[in-house]
């Protein structure tokens, strides 16, 4: 199936097709062939497609602007989906100022607070859930590092992103400012595993402060870093904010509206409710789930063992708003198989489902 068969390339000209007929683009011979450069350069981005056929199509000049580069569409697209009429029309009424913008790229990249370097970013890695916030944040690191630390290929530069944006998502989930970015947007290999381990780097960071030593190599955080997880999974940290508080290890939280325990499949979900379970779950595992006793104390966070035929097999933390799963870890932090993630997607919306009608099964 070629680019031209796809069913997303079609959505993407449709889309503009659609404004045009609606006298919001022009119709003229130039169009056609914006529209489908557009369409096959974000091939790979389906989120974005419609949205790079729309620019394209609104000025001769818009096409190139987006080949040299494609973050423009990411900041134009910033908050609009272009799923509906109404958002393509608002999207087709803006984007004549990129259009025709009289200063260079550059600029109009810098007053929107983004790197030029980023210019070198593939539609491919633009991902929908990495939002302008994160690249502005990353635009903010200094200029030599970040252009040697962008990847080449877009494959790659995708789990760089998500790399970094697990760094600064454990950072904000504690409540804290991202500290160390350049070391990480420098460190951080492009590599499949890197995602699902950064967020447990940066745990390690957050520990010991100013301790942590910017010219350490990827290799050295790495070995302090399983160092300082096994030895808090065995010295059961979560009890430090129960003796503060005067409460003892078995002390569990309320969970309402997750439940006690519930099973999908061939899976139990087990609530860690207690300081003590979940220093029983992070030296089973071999992790730190030990320390997140604080987010379950406060209610940010609800935790659970996940049991597959009886043995564990994953650890799982929700939002306690949301319902949705924070993050996933088998032991040793590696990466669970799909069957259970899927099933850790269920229990959430599950518990979002009884939630709503006000029971708890």
């Amino acid at each position: 199936m070629n680019a031209f068969n796809r069913p997303s390339y079609w959505r993407g000209i449709a889309a503009a097709n659609q404004m045009q007929s609606l006298g919001l683009l022009p119709k003229e011979a130039w169009i056609d062939d914006a529209k489908a450069r557009a369409a096959e350069l974000f091939g790979g981005n389906e989120h974005l497609q419609t949205v790079a056929c729309l620019i394209a199509s609104s000025h001769p000049r818009a096409i190139d602007y987006l080949i040299q580069a494609p973050i423009a569409v990411r900041i134009l697209a910033e908050g609009n989906t272009c799923r509906s009429v109404r958002q393509r029309q608002w999207l087709c009424r803006v984007v004549g100022e990129f259009a025709v913008q009289g200063p260079s790229l550059n600029a109009w990249l810098k007053a929107r607070k983004i790197s030029p370097h980023l210019r070198r970013l593939r539609p491919y890695a633009l991902k929908a859930n990495l939002d302008l916030r994160l690249f502005r944040m990353i635009s903010a690191v200094n200029p030599s590092v970040l252009s040697q630390a962008i990847p080449e290929k877009g494959g790659f530069q995708r789990f760089w992103l998500d790399a970094i944006k697990a760094w600064c998502h454990r950072y904000e989930r504690r409540n804290r400012d991202v500290e160390h970015l350049e070391w990480a947007v420098k460190n951080l290999a492009p590599t499949a595993a890197m995602p699902h381990v950064a967020g447990e780097y940066a745990d390690y960071a957050m520990a010991i402060g100013a301790d942590f030593d910017e010219r350490w190599t990827l290799s050295v955080v790495e070995r302090r870093s399983d160092e300082w997880h096994a030895e808090i999974a065995a010295s059961g940290a979560a009890n430090a904010t129960l003796a503060r508080l005067g409460l003892p290890a078995t002390f569990e939280v309320d969970y309402a509206p997750f439940p006690d325990r519930h099973e999908i499949d061939n899976f139990t979900f087990v609530a860690l409710k207690s300081a003590a379970g979940l220093n029983r779950e992070g030296t089973a595992m071999h992790h730190c789930v030990s320390t997140y006793f604080n987010e379950v104390f406060i209610g940010r966070s609800r935790i659970y063992s996940v049991l597959k035929n009886g043995d564990r097999a994953a650890t799982a933390e929700f939002g306690a708003k949301d319902f949705r799963p924070v993050q996933i870890k088998g032991t040793h932090n590696s990466t669970p198989p799909a069957d259970l993630v899927r099933a850790v997607t269920q229990f959430g919306a599950h518990v979002r489902s009884t939630a709503a009608k006000g029971c708890v099964r």
